[in-house]
């Protein structure tokens, strides 16, 4: 009997602390959940800086951003993108807080990254990025030592718009004119009319975008500056003979490209797909009178593409929200809806990969003249955009150069002597 109670006994107090163990298991994971869900109720903050241009955009993105993940808040401060560097760098300097994030047009990020590259997130193990999913160039333009310090963000592919009814009275076709000779040939039949190529408000817009096509930055494999070689020089050429008047360009920087290409003074424009959206709502009497076309080419079957304003984002890697930074940062690089945002109501393409499959971005438009499906072109155009790097001294080689050539065309200096003159005084500037 003894024995049996003994028993008895044993059972009872194996069940007794069978049942408080569940109970604090319970409890732990009730707790755990309860702070799960706290953990998500906890607003974070995040700051991003952003070039001015872009206020409006960023501000759509937020709240197609918020409608998934209302617990983010992101506090946005503009300003022009050459500030955003400077106050970058000088916080930096002075130890001072830091934003979770920057946006930084491609020309001003090999200056952070060759100076501060300590500053910024190293997000090459990311899985989008690992998976190519970006475009190569912007990836490119944003790595160092096999480290990528961003998220490449939007570009603005520039294609060649023609009054295709213009055109068609001199008996001429669009599709005809496949290089920068077969462009600047139409001037022998356009100038009796008191027509012009295009208006455009400076050199460098139309020095850029060759240099862009051209797949170089002034500085050869090496990191050596070389301004002479025979790539370089066939954008140099262009540039001299526009200046020079030979190439019937108008540069005026008060003038509106857009107003004189609606008026037939200009017969054609460089145009991204963000100008298209605008002439549509400025200039619908131009319906059905546009040809959009791939810019002529240096040589017939070389690359005709090119892009401008290319942006990214930069996350600094002592961010304590650096986690919500990155998921703000990928979400409207990537996102479906808020990439389609961008493309449809500003024209701006993404780096992204991934958006090429995303069916609504292809819808064909009536206002240009063969209802080109504008987000196609881009994808087919992006495909051949020009490998290479902006070194962070681009803008002020390029202006140098642009400026020394103006003022020694009036010295009645031939193009070879002002860029070996150039490349002197640059060799000495920048050992």
């Amino acid at each position: 009997m003894k024995n049996r109670f003994s028993k008895i006994l044993t059972v009872l107090i194996s069940l007794i602390f069978m049942v408080s163990i569940v109970g604090c298991q319970s409890k732990n994971v009730n707790h755990k959940e309860s702070n799960k869900n706290k953990k998500k109720d906890i607003v974070r903050n995040i700051t991003v800086w952003i070039c001015n241009n872009d206020k409006n955009i960023i501000r759509d993105q937020i709240g197609i951003f918020n409608k998934k993940y209302p617990n983010i808040k992101v506090n946005v401060v503009t300003m022009e993108p050459k500030d955003i560097i400077v106050n970058y760098i000088n916080d930096c300097s002075n130890n001072k807080g830091l934003p979770d994030a920057i946006e930084v047009l491609d020309t001003n990020a090999a200056m952070l990254i060759n100076g501060f590259s300590d500053k910024f997130a190293n997000v090459s193990q990311d899985s989008d990025i690992k998976k190519g999913m970006f475009l190569n160039n912007r990836i490119n333009n944003l790595s160092r030592k096999g480290k990528v310090y961003g998220y490449p963000w939007y570009t603005q592919p520039v294609f060649m718009l023609y009054r295709s009814d213009i055109l068609k009275n001199l008996g001429m076709d669009s599709a005809d004119i496949r290089t920068w000779q077969d462009y600047v040939s139409l001037q022998n039949q356009i100038k009796p009319q008191g027509k012009n190529l295009m208006t455009i408000s400076s050199i460098s817009q139309l020095y850029d975008i060759q240099l862009n096509e051209l797949g170089t930055d002034f500085f050869d494999d090496n990191g050596k500056l070389d301004i002479k070689n025979d790539t370089i020089m066939e954008a140099n050429e262009f540039m001299y003979n526009t200046l020079k008047k030979n190439i019937d360009i108008d540069i005026n920087s008060n003038s509106d490209k857009f107003a004189a290409f609606n008026n037939g003074s200009s017969i054609s424009i460089m145009a991204t797909i963000s100008d298209v959206l605008y002439m549509e709502k400025t200039y619908p009497n131009l319906k059905g009178n546009i040809a959009l076309e791939r810019l002529p080419a240096f040589e017939d079957g070389g690359n005709n593409t090119a892009y401008i304003n290319g942006t990214n984002f930069m996350i600094s890697d002592s961010s304590k929200n650096k986690e919500y930074a990155t998921e703000f940062v990928k979400f409207i690089t990537g996102d479906k809806n808020s990439v389609y945002n961008q493309f449809s109501v500003y024209g701006l393409c993404s780096s992204n990969a991934s958006a090429y499959n995303y069916d609504k971005m292809h819808k064909q438009n009536s206002y240009i003249k063969n209802n080109n499906d504008m987000y196609k072109m881009y994808i087919n155009s992006a495909k051949f955009f020009s490998d290479f790097s902006y070194n962070q001294n681009y803008a002020e080689i390029r202006d140098y150069i642009i400026n020394n050539t103006n003022a020694d065309i009036t010295k009645n200096k031939d193009i070879d002597e002002i860029i070996n003159d150039s490349q002197k005084y640059l060799d000495q500037r920048y050992k």
